[in-house]
C-alpha cells in the first residue's frame, strides 16, 4: 500500500510541476501582451492629446 501512495505522490508532484512551467511560459505571453497594450494605449493618448 505505501508504494502506490508514493507513487501517487510523484504523480501528483509531477503534475505541478508540468503546471507550473505552463504558468510561467503563461505569464511570459501575458507580459508581452500588456506591453504591446501599454504602448498603443500610449500612442492613443499621445495622438487623441496633441
Amino acid at each position: 500500500m505505501g508504494r502506490i501512495e508514493k507513487d501517487q505522490t510523484e504523480d501528483v508532484i509531477a503534475l505541478l510541476k508540468q503546471m507550473n512551467d505552463k504558468m510561467d511560459v503563461r505569464d511570459s505571453e501575458i507580459q508581452v501582451l500588456n506591453k504591446r497594450v501599454f504602448k498603443v494605449e500610449s500612442e492613443i493618448e499621445r495622438l487623441s492629446h496633441p
